[in-house]
C-alpha cells in the first residue's frame, strides 16, 4: 500500500507534467528553463481550459427538446467563469458551484486522509450541495415561468 504523502506527491507531478506539455504545446510563455511558478501555471492552464470550454461547451438536450432547463443547467458555463476569474458571475451562472467544489475537494481529501466521522461530514455536504441545486432550480424555473 503506498502511503499517502507519497500518492499526493505522485499526483502532483504528474498534474505538473501535463501542465508543463500544455503549456509548451500551446507556447504560453515558460521561463527559467520549463519551470513555471504557480500563479503563471493557473493562468496558463485555466486559460486554455476556458478556450476548449467555450469551443466545446455541451447544449443542455433537456432545454433542447423540452424547452426547460434542467438541473445542472448553467454548470459548464459557471466553470468557465471560475476559470475567467469572474466568481460573482459563477454563482450567479449556478448558485450550487461553490458547495459542489467544496464537496468535490472534500471527497479527494478524504480519498488520502481518512478520520472518524468523515461520512457525517460528507453527507452534510450533500445535502447542502443538493439543497442548493434544488433551490436554485426552483428559483430560477419561477423566474421563467
Amino acid at each position: 500500500k503506498i502511503p499517502a504523502p507519497l500518492k499526493i506527491k505522485i499526483i502532483f507531478k504528474i498534474l505538473r507534467t501535463i501542465v508543463l506539455i500544455m503549456v509548451q504545446k500551446y507556447q504560453f510563455k515558460i521561463q527559467n528553463s520549463f519551470l513555471l511558478n504557480r500563479k503563471e501555471m493557473y493562468i496558463a492552464v485555466s486559460v486554455k481550459i476556458y478556450s476548449l470550454l467555450e469551443k466545446y461547451m455541451i447544449p443542455c438536450l433537456t432545454k433542447k427538446y423540452f424547452g426547460i432547463d434542467c438541473i445542472g443547467c448553467g454548470l459548464q458555463r459557471s466553470i468557465a467563469f471560475l476559470l475567467k476569474g469572474e466568481f460573482l458571475e459563477a454563482f450567479y451562472m449556478y448558485p450550487a458551484i461553490y458547495p459542489l467544489i467544496l464537496l468535490i475537494s472534500f471527497i479527494g481529501f478524504n480519498f488520502f486522509f481518512q478520520f472518524k466521522y468523515d461520512w457525517k461530514i460528507k453527507l452534510t455536504l450533500i445535502m447542502l450541495t443538493a439543497s442548493t441545486m434544488i433551490i436554485s432550480y426552483f428559483i430560477k424555473m419561477k423566474i421563467f415561468f
